[in-house]
């Protein structure tokens, strides 16, 4: 039961710092896409740009119970780039399919969110050894 709860009380975590990692990526996009930039490169940027906030909410907050793995900044770059393929490759099925611009980045942030999640929790932020446990 109790780790039931944490996995939820870790999941609602991620998803209040993924609304502020989402808000901030997003304005990004659109801004990028005011100023004229093509919509794959404004995606990318709105991504790239939400990078360094979402690790550190992540690292410090999220995942906060995980020790961080050998190399965990090079394995985050690696799930957030393989997360951003799977989301640009939905904006652009979207777009082909005559979606909006605004609305094909909107719909494929679920994909990006879901991939970071899991390749997060798999990964990038292990388990800690049982006798680190219960240690602050």
């Amino acid at each position: 039961m109790r780790a039931a709860l944490n996995g939820l009380a870790r999941a609602l975590r991620f998803a209040a710092s993924g609304v502020l990692n989402t808000l901030a990526g997003y304005a990004l996009i659109l801004l990028a896409r005011e100023l004229g930039a093509a919509e794959l490169a404004a995606n990318a940027l709105g991504y790239a740009g939400g990078l360094a906030l979402s690790f550190m909410l992540h690292r410090r907050w999220v995942f906060a119970d995980r020790v961080l793995a050998a190399g965990a900044s090079w394995r985050f770059l690696v799930v957030a780039a393989a997360a951003w393929a799977l989301n640009a490759a939905c904006v652009l099925g979207w777009l082909n399919a005559g979606v909006a611009g605004p609305w094909a980045h909107a719909l494929g942030i679920p994909v990006y969110a879901l991939g970071v999640y899991l390749g997060s929790l798999c990964w990038v932020f292990q388990r800690p050894a049982p006798d680190q446990r219960g240690r602050s």
